[in-house]
């Protein structure tokens, strides 16, 4: 019997959607946290940067409170950050490995629990 091999996007595309959705469930169901509450602070009263955090956060922040004023929108970079991150891995992985590897290794990334339950973190 021979195997056939499917192509790789047919199988990370649906698992990086599963994941987004997800998610954007999470993101829109929990309430916020302490942190989160004075981000969304700072994004409305902005400056250029508070005593016990960088000016990087307040500048996202303020961006993103452009949209709305939803916990969601507080949330939506760190899911940004997440893709980011996972999308680099894999470029960087598939220089040294196979794309398969790479793929595997940038998954098992984002399916362990620190970055897939940073929400409730």
């Amino acid at each position: 019997m021979k195997k056939i091999q499917r192509p790789l996007s047919s199988t990370l595309i649906p698992l990086i959607l599963f994941l987004v959705g997800f998610r954007l469930y999470l993101q829109s169901s929990f309430p916020v946290i302490g942190d989160e509450a004075y981000y969304f602070y700072w994004g409305h009263h902005f400056a250029g940067g508070y005593y016990d955090l960088p000016p990087m956060i307040g500048w996202w922040e303020r961006f993103f409170t452009f949209f709305s004023d939803e916990s969601f929108w507080l949330r939506i970079p760190n899911l940004l950050v997440l893709l980011m991150v996972t999308l680099g891995m894999r470029d960087w992985l598939s220089a040294s490995t196979t794309q398969v590897k790479a793929t595997t290794t940038s998954l098992l990334y984002v399916f362990s629990p620190v970055p897939f339950l940073a929400v409730l973190i």
